[in-house]
């Protein structure tokens, strides 16, 4: 997966891993390939096991991608106040549109 949304011939809109056991180390691994892809818009990653820390991956994969507009982290019971305080203002210059959380801690 990391490798085929990395490349310029992926041309993949949306990308939905509901609750598929992923960590902070697999949000690393997707933030990586995000980097380089030019077409997705849409990213579901929520109920896993995302922290504070898979979200400071996310909001700082933000400075190179510029085709992500909206994100859903709902129910990723390790995100908390601090961490999204802490990303806030990485989010609000990029070209993020919607954030979903959800509860957060």
């Amino acid at each position: 997966l990391h490798r085929w949304l990395g490349e310029s011939s992926c041309y993949l809109l949306s990308l939905g891993l509901y609750h598929c056991g992923l960590s902070d180390e697999d949000m690393d691994t997707i933030c990586n390939a995000l980097r380089e892809n030019g077409s997705l818009q849409f990213l579901d990653v929520g109920a896993n096991e995302i922290t504070d820390i898979g979200l400071r991956l996310f909001a700082d994969m933000l400075d190179d991608n510029v085709t992500l507009r909206y994100t859903q982290m709902q129910d990723c019971q390790g995100i908390t106040e601090d961490g999204v305080r802490d990303i806030a203002e990485k989010i609000r210059v990029s070209a993020l549109k919607v954030l979903w959380l959800g509860q957060i801690k």
